[in-house]
């Protein structure tokens, strides 16, 4: 992944973004994949370079997009 596919890594300062940019990997998402669930360990982060990623929350014991 370059710095310029990602505005929040763009605006790192140049030794912290090639240090980020290292150790990333490009992965390809599917539609209806669960990145993180509440009360589970967040095991990475993920910086989308094109498309979209939906928060989907419980309110009042249903979820609610």
């Amino acid at each position: 992944m370059n710095a310029v596919d990602n505005h929040l890594i763009e605006i790192l300062p140049v030794k912290d973004c090639a240090r980020l940019l290292a150790i990333c990997e490009p992965v390809q998402l599917l539609l209806s994949d669960v990145l993180s669930e509440p009360g589970k360990p967040t095991r990475h982060v993920y910086f989308p370079i094109q498309g979209f990623i939906s928060l989907v929350a419980t309110v009042d014991g249903s979820p609610r997009r």
